[in-house]
């Protein structure tokens, strides 16, 4: 009996599998290997001004910020600084100019 087999998500290799996932066509191995790889983050960025613990929901302002904006001024600068102003007003020990430098480098 032949080894049912699909490539790799990322790297391309043979992967066996098993009848069910092979039948499946949403379904995409990925080797031992590739796995370690994408559960690796790309790059971590520490922040300097804000604490790590605080860092989520800077970001999550900046996302919000496209909400708060309403389209009239909704550039990507625009939404750093009114996610940076207000976090600085919630957090005193960080400035918004702080903020801002730590959210541009967790978002790079």
């Amino acid at each position: 009996m032949n080894e049912l087999t699909k490539p790799c998500f990322w790297c391309g290799k043979e992967q066996p599998v098993s009848e069910r996932e092979y039948n499946n066509r949403l379904y995409f191995p990925m080797c031992h290997g590739c796995r370690i790889l994408a559960a690796k983050p790309a790059a971590s960025y520490e922040t300097r001004f804000v604490k790590k613990s605080d860092a989520a929901e800077l970001v999550n302002l900046y996302h919000l910020a496209r909400t708060a904006l309403a389209g009239d001024r909704a550039t990507r600068y625009d939404r750093m600084c009114w996610a940076a102003k207000w976090f600085a007003k919630e957090h005193p020990y960080v400035t918004a100019t702080g903020a801002y430098k730590d959210l541009d480098g967790l978002l790079a």
